[in-house]
């Protein structure tokens, strides 16, 4: 792969961008104008070894406007062989007007979206109601046969409904399935480090999407359930607002049961899920009562509460009083 083109569509004053291949991690970024609906896009890419290659790009929205469809840009390239390119979002969804073949597809949480072909052009849109977060992956025919073997390969790609090309096709995905591919790009190393670090992640991301496809003996996603699944589980639950999904729901993303991802959780954090983020809540309104004003009910409001009370009644079997008497004290 050359470079890729891209046609910003948020700015009239940005110019077309070329994400170079390179062996190092490269950042394009545009920031729009002070008018425009984005607050920041920019896309970073990596060429991990020669025909293997890796994109995250994020798309980050000043105002929300949920069900208000944004074009981001236009992005093609033309590659030097045919390839699998594989799309993951972890937030927000996205639509992508194709041209090689001519149809639309929507990307989103749970829905990866796999292409064949030895070009690609299109135009992407965002719902504007939230950020979009998406890594994406390249692979050159002849290191996927490489890589699988050619026979392995081949029963992807037919495992994928890519036996033609081009073709383009939306395929529903456990969590635990593309998890590795979304973390590749998310490592705190440099250098070759950083490469050699995103290089294992791709590898654990092929294993795992072979396995899911093809491996009738597979085993359970429980019995080799990593810790890099509960470490993702907790980082989502720290940064979760309201009522939290019952564990049943939270466990059908990660394709696994609700009994084991919760003593997995248990066994790596201390406490069950339920357990682990009522008292990260509870310790977060302990600090918030003693260095703010917001009205008691609110904060049970926003902690999942269904009742100021309800949220009064564990506070005070967590610390022995309740939160009126912390903020008469603080205050």
């Amino acid at each position: 792969m050359k470079q890729i083109r891209i046609h910003w569509l948020i700015d009239s004053n940005c110019q077309s961008s070329h994400i170079q291949n390179a062996p190092e991690l490269a950042t394009v970024r545009v920031v729009p104008s002070s008018q425009g609906a984005l607050l920041d896009s920019f896309n970073e890419s990596a060429c991990l070894e020669p025909g293997v290659f890796i994109f995250h790009a994020r798309v980050i929205f000043r105002q929300p406007e949920p069900g208000v469809w944004t074009q981001i840009g236009e992005f093609a390239s033309e590659l030097e062989e045919e390839a699998l390119m594989i799309r993951s979002i972890e937030r927000g969804r996205c639509l992508q007007r194709e041209r090689f073949p001519e149809i639309t597809v929507a990307c989103e949480p749970g829905t990866d979206l796999f292409r064949y072909a030895d070009r690609f052009s299109f135009v992407a849109s965002c719902d504007a109601g939230g950020d979009v977060d998406s890594t994406s992956l390249c692979l050159y025919r002849s290191r996927l046969h490489e890589l699988l073997g050619s026979d392995h390969s081949q029963a992807l790609l037919q495992a994928l409904q890519l036996q033609q090309t081009p073709a383009l096709h939306a395929h529903p995905m456990p969590r635990h399935v593309s998890l590795p591919l979304r973390q590749a790009m998310h490592n705190p190393y440099r250098g070759r480090m950083r490469q050699l670090a995103a290089q294992a992640k791709v590898l654990e991301y092929l294993c795992a999407l072979s396995t899911h496809l093809l491996d009738n003996r597979k085993p359970l996603p429980e019995k080799c359930l990593s810790r890099s699944v509960v470490r993702d589980l907790h980082h989502k639950l720290l940064g979760l607002d309201g009522k939290v999904p019952p564990l049943a729901e939270i466990a059908r993303e990660y394709d696994i049961s609700a009994r084991t991802l919760n003593e997995q959780f248990k066994k790596e954090f201390g406490l069950s899920i339920i357990a682990f983020v009522t008292d990260y809540r509870l310790r977060a309104a302990h600090a918030a009562l003693s260095h703010s004003r917001v009205a008691i009910k609110t904060l049970a409001a926003r902690l999942g509460y269904a009742h100021a009370n309800h949220f009064t009644a564990a506070f005070t079997r967590k610390f022995g009083y309740p939160p009126g008497k912390l903020r008469r004290i603080s205050h």
